[in-house]
């Protein structure tokens, strides 16, 4: 995703900015819906393939990642913004897979603390407990 803002898509997401410019009933917005139709298809593919738990309800957290941070690049809001996607994608992938292939309520890597392990020495409180 880094090298695709940085070298294809520096202003940000066509179909987004499409959207947010283009009238309500203006043709171009049901192109720029199915565009992000086919990507969370896409994403709850390779989510199921993963064998995470709930494949759509991850694809609906990566594809709220993916659009966070096209904007938050194009806009310079947030330094790196792919990078910090990819670690919060790393960890909602993790949970997603170890919770599917583990004991209810406590994926592998995690100490019962409400924390995941994403690297040595490093961890990451997961938000939202219920729902991965």
């Amino acid at each position: 995703m880094h090298d695709w803002l940085r070298e294809r898509n520096p202003r940000g997401c066509a179909f987004i900015n499409a959207s947010v410019e283009l009238p309500e009933d203006h043709p171009g917005q049901e192109v720029a819906f199915q565009q992000k139709a086919w990507l969370r298809a896409y994403l709850g593919q390779l989510a199921a393939e993963a064998g995470a738990s709930d494949p759509a309800g991850l694809a609906d957290q990566l594809l709220i990642l993916h659009e966070g941070a096209c904007i938050a690049n194009s806009m310079r809001s947030v330094d790196n913004a792919a990078t910090r996607a990819r670690q919060m994608a790393d960890v909602l992938i993790e949970w997603a897979v170890s919770a599917s292939s583990t004991a209810p309520g406590k994926p592998s890597g995690e100490d019962g603390d409400g924390a995941v392990a994403t690297e040595p020495g490093v961890r990451t409180a997961v938000v939202g407990r219920g729902t991965p």
